[in-house]
């Protein structure tokens, strides 16, 4: 079911001092959104407060109805995230299908059996992420290229039919091409009547349709460090460059894989971390 996102003044500011905000905004049901700021305004944060990961300092934020700091549980309930490091990495080694039964069976666990691979749901979940050619599902993440494993992130998301997606750092791929394409990946998710918010510096490969939202801390605005690389610009400089991540295997010993795999499950526990790195970013 579609939910809307409404922030009233929300911020957050730790001892080492602010981390974003304040700020207000409404997300329509089903709506993509970009968040867009320069480096250092605590966006990563942001992504995380709106669906119940990160306790906001002040302000509010509604999601379908369901306030935020007070009922953060609930929101867990209906909001995910992805392209958050240390967060919802995936384990190289393990194939497409793989990680998405694993994400279902730790999100999900009263199912009581998982949707098959060509069903309508990981049907429209392929497309949505990857396309009208989306991998197989014994294709190894590790043989993903940076494209291939950003737009796998938010396919492992999208399994568990989430309400609402929050999207890390679409920055993170360097190529304006590459960053042009996720975008599509997120409309699409969009057009299933998921509402999609995600943050970005470089409003240049931003598609029509996905609505900007300028979101720099006030005591941070710096519109020098917005950029407008269009997806074509960097092409010819980026062509010959391999896009494949070079990840290492995991282990092959059954008990470390075992530890490794459950270190898949979001690790929450990161979160102060991260909000306190981006207070530090922003000195």
């Amino acid at each position: 079911m579609p939910v809307d996102i409404s922030a009233q003044d929300v911020e957050l500011s730790t001892k080492k001092g602010p981390v974003y905000g304040p700020l207000s905004f409404t997300v329509q049901p089903g709506e993509a959104v970009a968040l867009v700021a320069g480096q250092s305004n605590g966006l990563s944060s942001l992504l995380l407060t709106l669906v119940g990961r990160m306790k906001p300092s002040g302000g509010t934020v509604t999601v379908g109805g369901i306030i935020i700091p007070q009922h953060m549980r609930k929101v867990q309930k209906i909001a995910t995230f992805a392209g958050f490091d240390d967060l919802d990495d995936l384990d190289p080694a393990l194939t497409i299908a793989e990680i998405a039964y694993e994400r279902i069976s730790l999100e999900s666990p009263i199912i009581a059996r998982r949707p098959g691979w060509k069903g309508d749901h990981m049907t429209s979940c392929l497309h949505a992420a990857f396309g009208t050619e989306p991998p197989g599902p014994d294709v190894p993440i590790e043989d993903l290229t940076v494209l291939g494993q950003a737009q796998a992130r938010l396919f492992v998301a999208l399994v568990c039919r989430p309400s609402v997606i929050s999207y890390n750092d679409v920055d993170s791929l360097r190529n304006p091409n590459d960053q042009a394409a996720l975008w599509e990946s997120l409309q699409r998710a969009s057009a299933l009547g998921i509402t999609i918010v995600a943050n970005t510096a470089n409003v240049g490969p931003i598609p029509d349709g996905v609505r900007q939202i300028f979101a720099e801390r006030p005591d941070n605005r710096d519109e020098s460090r917005i950029i407008d690389e269009s997806a074509d610009e960097s092409a010819d400089e980026l062509a010959n460059e391999e896009t494949r991540v070079d990840i290492p295997r995991s282990p092959t010993d059954p008990i470390t894989t075992t530890r490794h795999r459950a270190g898949s499950t979001p690790a929450y526990q990161h979160t102060h971390a991260l909000a306190a790195e981006e207070a530090n970013h922003g000195e």
